[in-house]
């Protein structure tokens, strides 16, 4: 009788656990801001800001991306534009600003807009600091007091110089190299041990 009773506690208390997990988790998502997925192909331009530096602005162009009227590195962009795309945040960080200078979301921080050909913006957002993981990368939406850490490496790609985002030229071609030893009289060379027939 006292084991079917022991058996008996033991069942509700998993059972305990078990919905007061799922509800903790439930609680948990709820308090997760909704995220929209941009669609890396609407999106015409991209605006990468930060204080005391010149904006930077890049505008797609058929195929082609460029930074002013430069081409730019289309593999560089691209890399970009598909990982904020493809993001989601993983938590909540804070819901106060009052820990932005260590999050990197003050004036260190790279504000960043991307629209569509309409000028409709995708995503108006600054990006701040790497976690502690140095797989995420903290994100305030703009208008908000919510940051975010989301799933995606950003830092290295966001701080780029201006024309770190310009296409390299291309290397250029070195001249053919002449025979040393060949002259353009060639043909007309005189062999000194040759003779003519009346020597």
């Amino acid at each position: 009788m006292m084991k079917q009773v022991i058996v008996a506690v033991v069942i509700i208390a998993l059972g305990a656990v078990f919905f007061w997990q799922k509800e903790d988790t439930s609680q948990a998502q709820q308090q997760m801001p909704a995220w929209a997925t941009i669609d890396a192909k609407q999106v015409n331009s991209m605006e990468l800001r930060q204080a005391g530096k010149a904006p930077i602005v890049l505008k797609r162009s058929g195929t082609q991306w460029l930074v002013g009227k430069t081409p730019a590195d289309v593999t560089a962009v691209e890399r970009l534009l598909q990982d904020l795309s493809s993001m989601q945040p993983v938590r909540v960080v804070t819901r106060k600003r009052s820990h932005d200078a260590d999050l990197g979301l003050d004036a260190q921080g790279v504000a960043i807009l991307l629209s569509d050909s309409a000028g409709k913006h995708l995503l108006d957002a600054t990006l701040g600091k790497q976690g502690a993981n140095l797989l995420t990368t903290y994100l305030r939406p703009q208008g908000s007091d919510v940051a975010l850490a989301m799933n995606k490496a950003l830092n290295w790609q966001i701080h780029r110089s201006a024309d770190a985002w310009k296409q390299a030229a291309p290397a250029p071609t070195k001249s053919p190299v002449l025979d040393a030893y060949t002259t353009s009289s060639e043909t007309h060379h005189h062999d000194p041990y040759t003779t003519t027939a009346t020597d």
